[in-house]
């Protein structure tokens, strides 16, 4: 085959990512409500590091971290098209303040 006509392969790491997701157990996703996406992310960056997901790859293997309310925040409010680090910001913001408006209704 020609190099014109060769097909265009382009690495995605889902082989990296699907072998995160399997480590994953549900205890260790984050949630967002009551629990630390600081501690979460701790766990997200080891078993990245233990599936050979590349940093370039975070974002897309961002998803198999989450769950539930965290989970639907991230595709509604389409945090797959930012940056990494921006789109964990988003998150941590918007649950810092739906925590803090879950602890003063109890009280």
């Amino acid at each position: 085959m020609d190099e014109e006509n060769r097909p265009i392969t382009i690495t995605g790491y889902g082989k990296e990512i699907a072998n995160a997701a399997k480590i994953y157990t549900e205890k260790q996703k984050y949630g967002g409500i009551n629990k630390s996406l600081n501690y979460k992310l701790i766990i997200f960056y080891d078993i990245c590091n233990q599936a050979d997901v590349p940093q370039e790859a975070y974002l897309k293997a961002f998803p198999t971290m989450l769950k539930g309310l965290a989970l639907d925040h991230f595709y509604i409010n389409q945090l797959s098209y930012l940056l990494f680090a921006k789109a964990c910001e988003h998150l941590w913001n918007f649950f810092k303040g739906l925590g803090f408006q879950c602890k003063n209704l109890d009280k």
